[in-house]
């Protein structure tokens, strides 16, 4: 009883936002925990959907209409065709009171403590324009990461643009959702892909778009198709969540104020070995994304490239089971590759280069008539390299020499 008392308070309450939330949560732990009927399950929908918003009660007050949304992939997929219906009807009126109903209908993707957190969150009472693309960040390997917002979105868009359509398929099974429709968008289609997803955003469908794994558009497919929607004068919305990029760097303990993304190096030996040469006179850190194949041959590049005492970080499988974050010097990396098998994906971080180096007046007029000469038939970052050995003077010192003279190629 006391429970039932309390989910009646969350209607009575729903106006006033926090405590029409917390009423709300304090009705379902008292049914949840005192009592089990179908009747009281109708109760915490309705008091849960009241909360989320009060005028859902307004336009459709009858508790029926709450508890007939069974959560599930099915019988969500069922609704959507009426639901999409409905949504375009909607928009043609632009009433805000239809808009809210809606909301209340696609609340059936949730379960009820999925209703809980969006009541709590206040999601459901957040603005989501329709003719609007979605950046949803999606989990890169635990599935607990997906956030409220982006399930919110998920269960909101007309079409969800995806980078492999069975893989975000079974993320979206596994939250109960199915969208109207889920189309290909990933490297070898964008332009295509992009057209596709601008003319349904003029339609005034929202859309979302997901890698897989991950936030879109960071050494993912999905940059393209972010320019084209700008370009045609629409809106974009990013929905922040999961990024291996960042979630290494925060585990990571980089002293550097400065920090260059490299992504992915090239696969060439030659390319590979200019552009970690390049990076390593760079001030401050890097950051370099590598799949398991290729890991060996970047942390030799990496150990030639360094200085033998400057930090790298190597971490893998991040959020996941096996996840590793392990600190190093460069003169290790060669033994690391050596004595470890790659699995999963990397992520490698240098640290800023700490150790005390002489001053750019270090270099006298002999070693800087070599370096420019040796500029006119060698790439800069290659010419500060032999000199360095030739001379003992940092190669980020003689290479910054030439960038500062005008002996450093673009």
């Amino acid at each position: 009883m006391a429970g039932t008392v309390a989910g009646a308070a969350c209607n009575d309450n729903a106006g006033d936002g926090v405590t029409g939330a917390a009423g709300c949560v304090a009705g379902v732990c008292a049914l949840t925990d005192n009592e089990s009927s179908a009747t009281n399950s109708a109760a915490v929908r309705a008091a849960v959907s009241a909360a989320v918003n009060p005028a859902v009660s307004a336009v459709d007050s009858a508790p029926t209409a709450v508890s007939g949304a069974i959560p599930g992939a099915a019988s969500h997929a069922r609704d959507r065709g009426d639901r999409t219906e409905d949504i375009k009807g909607n928009r043609r009126a632009g009433t805000m009171a239809m808009q809210r109903k809606t909301a209340q209908e696609r609340l059936a993707w949730s379960t009820d403590w999925a209703r809980q957190w969006a009541a709590l969150s206040g999601v459901a009472t957040q603005d989501t324009p329709a003719g609007a693309l979605y950046v949803v960040a999606t989990p890169i390997g635990n599935a607990a990461d997906l956030t409220v917002r982006a399930l919110w979105v998920l269960s909101m868009a007309d079409a969800i643009a995806a980078e492999d359509t069975r893989v975000t398929r079974q993320l979206l099974e596994r939250y109960g959702l199915a969208p109207p429709v889920l189309l290909a968008a990933h490297e070898h289609n964008e332009r295509l892909a992009a057209e596709r997803i601008v003319a349904l955003l003029r339609a005034g469908e929202r859309v979302a778009l997901v890698s897989d794994a991950g936030t879109p558009g960071i050494s993912d497919p999905g940059a393209r198709i972010v320019a084209a929607v700008h370009a045609a004068g629409l809106r974009v919305v990013p929905v922040p969540g999961a990024s291996s990029l960042l979630a290494a760097i925060s585990a990571a303990g980089l002293t550097a104020q400065d920090l260059h993304f490299l992504g992915f190096v090239p696969t060439g030996a030659k390319e590979r070995a200019r552009r970690l040469d390049e990076a390593a006179a760079l001030p401050g850190a890097f950051v370099v994304l590598e799949a398991p194949h290729r890991l060996t041959d970047t942390l030799v590049s990496l150990h030639a490239a360094l200085s033998p005492t400057r930090h790298v970080v190597v971490a893998r499988e991040l959020t996941k089971k096996f996840e590793s974050i392990k600190v190093l010097r460069a003169g290790a990396l060669a033994d690391y590759a050596a004595t470890h098998t790659p699995r999963g994906e990397y992520v490698l971080m240098v640290d800023a280069d700490t150790a005390a180096a002489p001053t750019a007046a270090a270099i006298d007029a002999t070693t800087r008539a070599w370096l420019r000469a040796l500029a006119q038939v060698l790439p800069a970052s290659k010419a500060a390299a032999v000199a360095a050995k030739a001379t003992g003077l940092p190669r980020a010192m003689l290479y910054d020499a030439l960038a500062r003279t005008g002996g450093a190629d673009a």
